[in-house]
């Protein structure tokens, strides 16, 4: 990547500990893989598969489910819609929030403690006011790349809309 764009790719590489299916590796060489388009056919969202990795410190094996894909859906799409919920708030910090954000980066910097990030960042959703909700999200949002604010207009499928069509326009 550096050769084609003339810029540093990364800083820092880290490698996780291995992705567990059915207590084996994941291992292409195994046939025991599962691939995004997999994820994907089966209505997840590559953010979806971010959130769910979040759920493990790196430096522990991590087991995939389905199961626990689904929760990881869930969760994310609650964060999702919080910060949407919240596009129409302006956001404002105060010493409550600082604090909250402290807490969050200070779980990040020990050893990259994203569980321990998403458990911080789920307390102070719930302590938090919704301006300070916003200023909150905002800031982790950076980190955890999550889009939480990206609103995405939902497309009817073909045969959505030849029934809205159908019977819905006049």
């Amino acid at each position: 990547a550096e050769a084609a764009t003339g810029r540093p790719f990364v800083r820092v590489w880290m490698h996780g500990e291995f992705l567990v299916l059915n207590k084996a590796k994941m291992a292409k060489s195994a046939g025991a893989f599962i691939r995004l388009a997999d994820i994907e056919e089966r209505g997840f969202e590559g953010l979806d598969y971010r959130y769910f990795c979040f759920g493990a410190h790196y430096r522990r094996q991590l087991e995939f489910s389905w199961e626990a894909l689904e929760a990881a859906k869930t969760a994310r799409r609650k964060l999702r819609d919080r910060g949407r919920d919240l596009l129409k708030i302006e956001p404002k910090s105060d010493a409550r929030v600082d604090e909250a954000i402290e807490d969050f980066r200070a779980r990040i910097a020990d050893d990259l403690d994203m569980p321990g990030a998403l458990a911080v960042l789920w307390d102070a959703l719930r302590d938090l006011p919704p301006a300070g909700q916003r200023a909150y999200l905002e800031e982790a949002d950076k980190v955890l790349g999550l889009r939480l604010f990206e609103v995405v207009e939902d497309k009817l499928s073909d045969d959505q809309q030849g029934l809205f069509d159908r019977y819905c326009a006049a």
